[in-house]
């Protein structure tokens, strides 16, 4: 598990990294995480599908997210757009003991 939250921007670093040899030691050293890490991002398992689309969508099938793209793309919307929209629909309607309480 990361020490830390990688970012978008993160990911796509670390796969040019890879891409170009650089030891997994020394990017997960350089970006705050473990070398197990590094290995997930490489192998595809975690954001294997990210190529800077904006979002990181986990646990869909290709078929799945080939449909939910099609129907973006219906609305008129990018998959991002869409995906974002959707998950604001649904805080907005989750009850209020589901909804994440601000940090006071």
């Amino acid at each position: 598990m990361a020490v830390r939250q990688l970012t978008e921007d993160d990911v796509l670093s670390i796969k040019k990294l890879l891409e170009q040899g650089v030891n997994q030691k020394i990017i997960a050293m350089k970006f705050g995480v473990t070398q197990s890490d590094i290995s997930i991002i490489k192998s595809g398992k975690r954001y294997g599908s990210y190529k800077g689309s904006g979002l990181f969508v986990y646990g869909l099938s290709q078929k799945t997210k080939e449909t939910l793209r099609n129907i973006a793309e219906n609305k008129g919307l990018n998959f991002s757009e869409f995906i974002r929209f959707e998950i604001q629909k649904i805080i907005e309607t989750a009850p209020d003991n589901l909804k994440r309480k601000p940090l006071t």
